[in-house]
């Protein structure tokens, strides 16, 4: 009988994107083990993704946290643009972005509960938001006016103030005069205080005078009013001296544009002459060439070999009359071998011409 994976509580999620950023499906994490790849049976299925191995990351859920690994794939695995080593476990983090092939995963963490946060402890004597004194209170710790505790205020403030503390207690006694007379004397002096007049408003604002600035500050209006300026030096001679510096800054930059507009003419004539002695070149040498395929076509034509033999037989056979007749028969072949020599004589002499011409050397 199979044993039924356990679940994970408050798994947390994988949303699946297209290189588009279109949100394709959520996953849920609530396996100890999640594979990602083209595979049919893994987990998150991405069986289109051609840039996505079969088997190509796993996450494993390990100790509370979700570890993801690349299993060798081919294009590798990349969180928040980096690439992960293969085999390397990289803890993941709420918010990251898992690149894998044309997808993109976005890991959500899950949502933590109000019974797991820790209780902090505070040591005594330690100031909270409960405990602290609130700066931002309308009305100060030195304002006549506020509302205090009673625990605030001072006996003789609680005495004078005709609340119903500061009446003493009624005892029993068995002679009634001595009781009237008790109770008599607070609510007199309670409707004696009803009877006075009450000052407006604008009185008592009037009594209420502002602290009176120490006089060890020696901070005042006129003080600052009063302070001397700074004596600062003559700066005739530092601007004077500042004009000759900028006359010669712009001097000199004439001087450097002149110069730059100079080598760039420099630099154009050199490229004119390179290119000049690069197209007399181009001419002796397809001079040469022109003359070498002439001699070539001379050779075929006239039978060089054959004229070249009877030329030995001769020499070899000087008295031999067949030999003499047979090269007198020859004799206008010789005559333009002898043209064709007197050809190259004048091509050789045109190449060195042109040649001492691009070097400079003419006679």
């Amino acid at each position: 009988m199979a044993t039924a994976t356990p679940k994970i509580n408050n798994p947390a999620r994988f949303i699946l994107k297209s290189e588009s950023g279109e949100v394709i499906q959520e996953y849920t994490l609530d396996k100890e083990e999640i594979t990602i790849g083209r595979a049919p049976t893994s987990d998150i299925l991405l069986s289109k993704d051609k840039l996505t191995s079969r088997r190509h990351a796993t996450v494993r859920y390990e100790n509370g946290q979700y570890i993801l690994r690349d299993e060798r794939s081919a294009n590798g695995t990349f969180v928040n643009g980096q690439q992960l080593e293969e085999l390397v476990p990289y803890t993941l983090k709420d918010g990251d972005h898992i690149g894998i092939g044309e997808h993109e995963l976005i890991f959500q963490a899950p949502a933590v509960s109000v019974d797991e946060l820790p209780t902090i402890s505070i040591q005594p004597g330690e100031m909270t938001y409960r405990t602290r004194e609130d700066s931002s209170l309308t009305a100060s710790s030195m304002d006549q006016f506020v509302t205090r505790t009673e625990g605030e205020l001072s006996p003789a403030v609680v005495a004078g103030s005709g609340s119903i503390s500061s009446i003493p207690p009624v005892t029993p006694s068995s002679e009634s005069g001595s009781s009237s007379a008790t109770v008599a004397e607070p609510v007199a002096a309670s409707s004696a205080r009803e009877s006075e007049p009450v000052a407006p408003a604008s009185a008592a604002a009037d009594v209420v005078q502002p602290p009176a600035s120490s006089s060890a500050d020696g901070v005042t209006f006129n003080r600052l009013t009063s302070l001397p300026l700074p004596a600062l030096p003559d700066m005739s001679s530092l601007m004077a001296a500042l004009a000759t510096l900028d006359g010669q800054v712009s001097a000199l930059q004439e001087q450097l544009n002149a110069t730059q507009e100079a080598l760039r003419n420099h630099e154009a004539e050199i490229a004119q002459t390179a290119n000049q002695l690069r197209a007399g070149v181009r001419r002796v040498a397809e001079r040469m060439d022109q003359t070498i395929a002439d001699v070539a076509r001379s050779r075929e034509a006239l039978a060089w070999s054959e004229l070249i033999q009877l030329m030995e037989d001769v020499t070899n056979n000087p008295r031999d009359i067949e030999y003499v007749t047979r090269l007198a028969r020859k004799a206008r072949e010789l005559n333009k071998v002898f043209q064709i020599h007197q050809s190259v004589l004048n091509t050789l002499a045109e190449c060195n011409t042109l040649l001492r011409a691009l070097i400079g050397e003419e006679r």
